[in-house]
């Protein structure tokens, strides 16, 4: 009876042995796995970092260049005081658009609007002949004026009342 609870106690054991053996075996394969996954992921966020480097670079590049551009603008403008030539010389495919530009580049309008082909350009920048959004200002003034006078003349009759 002995022999037989050995025997079955060994195949039990072995049995055991086996399956954790097995079980051994697969968490070294999926632990392989890992190792290989992680170490794309290690290589991936590597290139991503250098990439990424590389980019802020180009950006750093691509302003110091727009900067350059910039002031070579305005400085052509400066120098010919015309914003027709200038937006032909730097390719612009709108006058309006080039005139905005140089209103950025040099932080106000007023050496901008003091063109020679201001006038002459108006039409094309603003969508109206010179002058008109003066009318339409002075109008807006007159308007503006007529009601303070009538607010102004109200509020004395309310004070004469009292």
């Amino acid at each position: 009876m002995t022999e037989i609870y050995n025997s079955t106690q060994q195949m039990t054991d072995t049995d055991t042995y086996n399956k954790l053996l097995q079980e051994y075996e697969s968490l070294q394969m999926k632990n392989s796995e890992l190792l290989a996954q992680n170490a794309k992921l290690v290589k991936e966020d590597n290139e991503m970092t250098r990439l990424t480097r590389s980019n802020n670079s180009m950006q750093q590049s691509i302003q110091d260049l727009q900067d350059r551009c910039d002031v070579e603008i305005c400085e052509y403008f400066n120098g010919c005081n015309s914003i027709g030539s200038t937006a032909d010389e730097f390719g612009y495919e709108d006058v309006a658009d080039c005139y905005h530009s140089l209103v950025d580049y040099l932080g106000d309008s007023s050496s901008v609007d003091e063109a020679s082909d201001f006038i002459a350009l108006h039409q094309d920048i603003f969508d109206c002949a010179y002058g008109e959004d003066d009318e339409t200002d002075e109008e807006d003034s007159e308007a503006d004026e007529t009601a303070e006078e009538e607010t102004a003349a109200e509020s004395t009759s309310v004070d004469s009342s009292c």
